[in-house]
């Protein structure tokens, strides 16, 4: 894998967000150890987000292939989607060799809690949702 790429959107879980609240993230991986988180604010709410945090970090290429592996272990055996009505939700694209893309949905149901936390303890950003 090149690239994973994670959109995470809290919204729903939390409809009575404050206006400087974090609801929406996206997280980029790239196998040469770069990271890159951008959010943002709730504002005015739907469609009216305001920009929150941006931070890039580099990180073991090591450690990177240590998530990505994890990642696609974790994903071999699960449906490309995963939705329920009135959870937030996750968008991610595992990009390979020439471009190739593989994506998968799902809600931030609590599912994906083991995998979050795998993530979140090899990056050095606070607060990560990744699969929240």
């Amino acid at each position: 894998m090149r690239k994973l790429k994670l959109y995470t959107n809290i919204e729903k879980m939390s409809p009575d967000s404050a206006a400087n609240e974090e609801v929406e993230q996206r997280l980029s991986i790239m196998n040469t150890g770069k990271v890159v988180l951008t959010s943002s604010l709730y504002g005015e709410g739907y469609g009216k987000y305001r920009k929150g945090r941006k931070e890039e970090v580099m990180i073991d290429p090591a450690v990177v292939e240590e998530i990505f592996q994890e990642v696609e272990n974790f994903f071999a055996s699960q449906p490309v989607y995963n939705i329920i009505p009135g959870f937030g939700m996750w968008e991610m694209s595992m990009v390979g060799e020439h471009n190739r893309a593989k994506q998968y949905f799902g809600a931030t149901s609590g599912v994906y809690n083991d995998l979050t936390q795998f993530i979140a303890r090899r990056i050095p950003i606070a607060n990560l949702m990744v699969f929240k």
